[in-house]
């Protein structure tokens, strides 16, 4: 783990080494402990998003069809979160580097006992905004894993980045608080960040490991065969269900925008396709101004109910009235055969009669 070469750089001190090299560490610590941190969490958190995609979105109708399941749309989340770091990083060391500095422990006396450190006068801010930054991270990866418990464990391994996520978060809240409290004795403070830091990679590596190792030997029963091969089954069939229901929405959402079965009439094309289902009154010899009433509480319920009452075809404005189950008229079909229905309601003023 890059993070645990911040080990070696936190036991330097000026006995053997020079203050300029000492400066040198005390500046490049922050920067390796960031960058192994959002290494390995972003690995994680790709890791356990993309088990989440392959299994939970793509079986989901409505995110199906936005899931891409690519190698680029996982790396944008290490080199973000790297970004991140190298950003905060970055001002830290322009405007406030860490430099090395020996104060004395007590000063009752001409001589005092002594202790070496990086320092720098805004440094507590710095280590606060990271600390609180990657607990934040931590947060949001344990909220994704409880989305994910229903994952098997064989792709997954939710359970296991729970674990890590957990012990990480309680580290990065106890240690710094042992350390602040244990400042001025060095060899203390010294020893809890060295066993913080290894304590962290080494659990990281283990719970991601060792359940490999165990599952590379365990032995597969009979039992666990019938299991995979219904469990297998059940993700095969949902699969296929899922793109019946995505091709099914797709052609829904392409008629609607064409304005199929929204109440708009096409004059080129057969009423069954618009999806109205209604009759035409009409008297021979009727003009414009005739009417006819189609009664919407007999439409069948094959027919779409948001026709408009009122629809206009060619010169005739028509209302809902009675209703014919012949819905494959065109408009120009319909106005022909008008003269066969059975009544005709003239415009409210009008002298024409049936």
């Amino acid at each position: 783990m890059v993070s645990s070469i911040a080990i070696v750089l936190v036991v330097f001190d000026d006995k053997n080494h020079s203050t300029s090299l000492l400066d040198a560490t005390c500046q490049a610590s922050p920067w390796i402990y960031c960058m192994g941190f959002a290494i390995s969490h972003s690995a994680l958190y790709a890791k356990i998003n993309r088990a989440k995609a392959l299994t939970l979105d793509k079986m989901d109708a409505k995110k199906s069809r936005h899931v891409k399941v690519q190698a680029s749309s996982y790396l944008k989340w290490v080199f973000l979160e790297a970004a991140i770091e190298a950003v905060i990083c970055t001002v830290w060391t322009t405007t406030d580097p860490l430099q090395w500095e020996r104060k004395c422990a007590s000063s009752d006396t001409d001589f005092c006992t002594s202790y070496g450190t990086c320092s720098s006068s805004d440094a507590i801010y710095y280590v606060a905004t990271i600390l609180s930054l990657h607990v934040l991270l931590l947060l949001h990866m344990l909220y994704v894993c409880y989305l994910s418990k229903s994952i098997p464990d064989e792709f997954s391994e939710h359970k296991w980045i729970i674990a890590i996520c957990v012990s990480s978060i309680e580290f990065h809240i106890v240690a710094p608080l042992l350390i602040a409290v244990t400042w001025e004795d060095p060899t203390t403070s010294t020893l809890i960040t060295v066993v913080a830091l290894f304590a962290v990679d080494f659990g990281l590596l283990t719970m991601v490991f060792v359940p490999k190792i165990l599952m590379r030997h365990r032995r597969i029963t009979e039992d666990d065969e019938t299991r995979e091969t219904i469990l297998f089954g059940l993700r095969k069939q949902a699969r296929k269900d899922n793109r019946v229901e995505a091709a099914k929405d797709d052609k829904m959402e392409a008629r609607q925008k064409k304005g199929i079965g929204m109440g708009r009439v096409n004059r080129n094309e057969p009423i069954a396709r618009n999806k109205l289902c209604r009759s035409l009154e009409a008297a021979p010899g009727s003009t414009g101004s005739d009417l006819t009433t189609i009664d919407e509480r007999k439409l069948p319920r094959s027919c779409d109910s948001t026709n408009p009452k009122k629809i206009e075809i060619g010169n005739v404005k028509l209302e809902r009235g009675s209703v014919r189950n012949d819905c494959s008229l065109t408009p120009s079909e319909a106005i022909e055969r008008k003269g066969s229905q059975k009544k005709f309601l003239p415009r409210r003023g009008s002298n024409s009669h049936q």
